[in-house]
């Protein structure tokens, strides 16, 4: 991380040495607990200096940057050949994640030809659809973890996530609260509660993934648990359901 730039193709360069850090840090749960211990602290530190050495404030904005850039290469480059009469697609289900769709003719096949699977092209969308995969795994990772430390976003920021094809899956299924204390649902620039109401923003504000406490001290659980229930929606971690346990008062004079 700390390693100067290059000078001819600085954002090449950081996505590159991203994309190498967390393939480190998947590789690293092979190993013991001691050995994964030390190499998170190890990824942390890079991440901080690839960070400052990159210009970006804290890690947390380097690592929705470099998702975005990623998934902008790949979708920047063929995602549809044509072999033969068989069509493979690579395309984002309703749920964010990344699949390969083959079809022949009008019809759809479960799996591609055998005579096809050696392809150059076809293992390059293969590749693509792995990395996918992956980032969309590492994404839902990753926002559990933001509305744990409790990090904030501006509102460009929640704008730009929300263009991002996978990380805006999980986030439309999560609840935010602004830092003037509004909850709701993130939809088109607005946040909607679990009532329906509509509260506009004036792009000022920043937010945080609502977490179970902050849904316990402001009242509205049930509200959202009822909602989550009604309308079947799957959050992509536990939130609204997330366990919470508050101290009893005899806990708390305890502790005084």
């Amino acid at each position: 991380g700390l390693v100067p730039l290059s000078k001819t193709s600085p954002e090449k360069d950081i996505l590159a040495r991203y994309e190498y850090l967390q393939q480190f840090k998947k590789e690293s749960r092979e190993f013991g607990s001691m050995k994964q211990a030390s190499e998170a602290l190890a990824i942390r530190v890079a991440l901080e200096n690839l960070a400052r050495n990159a210009g970006y404030p804290d890690p947390v904005r380097l690592t929705w940057a470099m998702e975005t850039k990623q998934i902008q290469n790949i979708l920047s480059k063929e995602t549809e050949i044509i072999l033969d009469d068989i069509t493979v697609s690579l395309v984002i289900n309703k749920e964010g994640k990344a699949d390969l769709m083959i079809a022949k003719g009008d019809k759809e096949l479960k799996a591609i030809p055998p005579k096809y699977k050696k392809d150059k092209a076809v293992l390059e969308l293969t590749n693509y659809r792995k990395t996918m995969r992956e980032q969309w795994t590492r994404s839902r990772k990753g926002l559990e973890e933001s509305m744990i430390r409790g990090d904030e976003f501006l509102y460009a920021e929640m704008q730009n996530l929300f263009e991002h094809p996978i990380i805006s899956k999980h986030l439309e299924k999560l609840v935010f609260i602004s830092n003037d204390d509004k909850i709701g649902f993130y939809i088109d620039g607005n946040l909607v509660t679990a009532l329906g109401v509509v509260i506009s923003l004036n792009g000022k504000q920043t937010f945080r993934i609502l977490h179970c406490y902050d849904v316990h001290n402001n009242s509205v659980w049930t509200d959202y648990q009822t909602y989550c229930f009604d309308n079947k929606l799957k959050q992509p971690f536990k939130q609204v359901f997330r366990e919470l346990y508050v101290p009893t008062p005899d806990e708390l004079k305890e502790k005084n």
